[in-house]
């Protein structure tokens, strides 16, 4: 009965070691694919990055202006106001501009 448990236990002992053994290659298969995926989506993230920042250049937006048929034009440095965050200082900045002078400014548009 002893040589029965013994054997008994060792047999379950293998089948465990197997089974571990059998989950261990399975969970490195599938790190290895989840590594693969992250490493094309890094390269279609760079890819879309590259393709926002060329969208986003002033030759592409003018063309894109132009292909939707909309009437912009630059403004006048007059109608241009730089604002700033409170304790900056931003030179060129319209000291004193109030919110009329704004709207002033943004009913003198063509």
């Amino acid at each position: 009965m002893k040589v029965f448990a013994i054997c008994l236990l060792i047999v379950g002992a293998a089948v465990g070691y197997v089974g571990q053994k059998a989950q261990v290659k399975e969970l490195k298969e599938r790190e290895r694919i989840l590594v693969q995926q992250v490493e094309a989506l890094r390269r279609e993230n760079d890819r879309v990055e590259i393709e926002l920042a060329r969208r986003r250049s002033p030759p592409e937006l003018e063309m894109a202006v132009r292909r939707h048929g909309l009437d912009l034009v630059y403004p006048h440095p007059g109608q241009i106001i730089r604002l700033s965050e409170p304790g900056d200082s931003l030179p060129g900045r319209a000291e004193g501009a109030s919110k009329a002078g704004v709207l002033a400014n943004a009913e003198r548009r063509p």
